[in-house]
């Protein structure tokens, strides 16, 4: 089945997951996040997400061999007749490594200075139990939909294991990142609608521009890059509101990337 199709289907299905799994009174009786300086909350999150553009534009112009070795900033396999790429090689899984705690770096810093618990972040223990529940049932979900529970039951190579572990890595990064600290800390300054619409263009913003500065000359594989990425930072980020944990989100994030790229 062509791969469009297959996300189309695989989000259109995640959507009605959360939508019925939020019915649950674990879920629906959470408890919201409440900052006292909403403004305050909101530039640091702008700070932070500028710093993040910067770390990621210095690792494109200097660092090249670290960049081309991360999953974030290719196009999902198969879109758009897109080339498939391995990530696979204990190179990748390194370079992804440094790079996701490069861009977390500074939320950890900011964190400890501002002595601010996990919970901000959505890594409380109070919503793990919703966030587990969410983002189990929507790993089984994309398993089913991309097809690939034979190639699980019949057994991983030592490459595919690789792959969830890179997947794994940028997924842990990128939602620490937009879901965990910017979108929360968007949605009390702007309000909880316009804050997850902020964060998920600023999530691809993220994408967008290294992703322009190696334009080759495909716009139509680009604009539809595009669309596939605002529709992930849209459905990741309404996960997150949902549920208010981000451990549905990271779940949810390694799964679809590495039965993208397995």
């Amino acid at each position: 089945m062509n791969t469009t199709i297959l996300l189309i289907s695989e989000f259109i299905g995640a959507l009605a997951v959360i939508m019925i799994l939020s019915l649950s009174p674990v879920i629906r009786n959470k408890r919201p996040l409440i900052f006292l300086y909403p403004k305050r909350e909101g530039t640091a999150a702008l700070t932070v997400g500028v710093l993040v553009l910067l770390i990621t534009a210095f690792a494109q112009r200097f660092q090249p061999q670290i960049f081309e070795g991360l999953i974030n900033f290719y196009t999902y396999p198969g879109l758009f007749n897109s080339p498939q790429k391995e990530f696979s090689s204990i190179g990748s899984l390194t370079a992804q490594i440094l790079f996701s705690a490069a861009i977390i770096l500074p939320i950890i810093i900011g964190l400890a200075f501002r002595k601010q618990p996990l919970l901000s972040v959505g890594l409380g223990k109070a919503g793990m139990k919703a966030g587990l529940q969410m983002g189990a049932a929507l790993v089984i979900l994309a398993i089913f939909l991309q097809g690939k529970i034979f190639a699980i039951i019949n057994g991983l190579t030592q490459g595919a294991f690789i792959t969830l572990t890179i997947a794994l890595a940028a997924a842990i990064g990128e939602e620490v990142v937009f879901r965990g600290y910017i979108q929360p800390r968007f949605s009390s300054w702007l309000g909880e609608k316009w804050g997850w619409l902020a964060a998920a263009l600023f999530y691809t913003a993220w994408w967008a521009i290294p992703a322009a500065g190696s334009f080759t000359g495909d716009g139509i594989t680009f604009l539809v890059s595009l669309l596939y990425r605002i529709s992930l930072g849209l459905l990741l980020g309404w996960l997150m509101k949902k549920t208010g944990s981000l451990y549905a989100p990271i779940l949810y994030h390694t799964a679809h990337l590495w039965l993208g790229f397995m």
